[in-house]
């Protein structure tokens, strides 16, 4: 692989397992056309991922609305509802310069190069290919204790 591809950096949103549960979600959702809003929000944290949770307006549009509309593929309208929902809610935190921080992407967000994905993935090849490695008896006993455990559980 070239030292371009070795130095690449891959970037992660990690969602809490509550966060279909936040009531500012549930809110969100319970609007007409909260399912598109939700996905549209659920894009914006992932564009803004490599900078840290903050969108940077470029001024590419007249408007930030309008931006994230181009940038994100999605209609003006919907995208002007969710912004108005997000400023209203504290979801969004605007600054000074025009850009915008998303909190709960700067607190959620992870990042890897490529060549520690690649160690891992070594790793964990060679953890695979020796575990292969089991005796086959071994692999039997575990059979029939599970054999065992299925055929007492419905007596």
């Amino acid at each position: 692989m070239g030292n371009e591809t070795n130095n690449k950096r891959f970037y992660w949103l990690k969602l809490q397992d509550n966060f279909f549960k936040n009531a500012r979600i549930k809110k969100l959702r319970r609007v007409a056309g909260g399912d598109t809003y939700t996905i549209i929000y659920l894009k914006l944290m992932l564009l803004t991922t490599k900078t840290n949770g903050m969108y940077i307006y470029e001024g590419i549009e007249n408007t930030i609305e309008e931006e994230i509309s181009l940038k994100l593929d999605e209609k003006l309208d919907d995208v002007k509802i969710l912004w108005q929902y997000l400023l209203a809610n504290q979801m969004v935190e605007e600054k000074e310069n025009g850009d915008v921080l998303l909190p709960e992407v700067s607190s959620n967000i992870g990042s890897e190069t490529y060549n520690n994905i690649h160690k891992k993935m070594k790793r964990l090849e060679k953890l695979q290919s020796n575990s292969n490695t089991i005796p086959i008896e071994k692999e039997i006993d575990t059979e029939r204790e599970l054999d065992i455990e299925v055929d007492n559980y419905g007596k």
